[in-house]
């Protein structure tokens, strides 16, 4: 998938797919506040191929398996650059969140005085 195509997903909410049934769906391209679904479902592939489709667990059950291999495979095209951009991101923060525990410039047994104030 090109650049052009990758705005295009992300502009129109996914992309329209044909299934074998002749039947198109729109395999979504996910809101960044989907993320930790989609993190939360990487080793699930019924529950990725539903979050792709917001489909119920028994529209998934159903789909023959060339229409759900076809659909996780879009869904992971559209979706994983910005997922991975967004752990990244997920990842710094952790990083910054330890140091800040870690340098906490209050001494031990002080109540923290008066901040910007002393």
């Amino acid at each position: 998938m090109d650049e052009k195509e990758k705005n295009y997903s992300a502009f129109f909410g996914g992309e329209q797919m044909r299934l074998s049934d002749g039947k198109t769906r729109k395999v979504l391209a996910l809101p960044v506040r989907k993320f930790p679904e989609l993190s939360e479902a990487l080793d699930d592939e019924p529950a990725l191929v539903a979050l792709f489709l917001d489909a119920a667990p028994e529209e998934v059950d159903s789909m023959p398996v060339e229409d759900f291999e076809a659909v996780l495979q879009k869904g992971k095209e559209i979706n994983y650059p910005p997922f991975s951009r967004w752990t990244q991101r997920q990842r710094e923060t952790a990083r910054f969140l330890a140091s800040m525990s870690a340098a906490d410039p209050t001494p031990a047994g002080t109540s923290g005085g008066n901040g910007a104030n002393m």
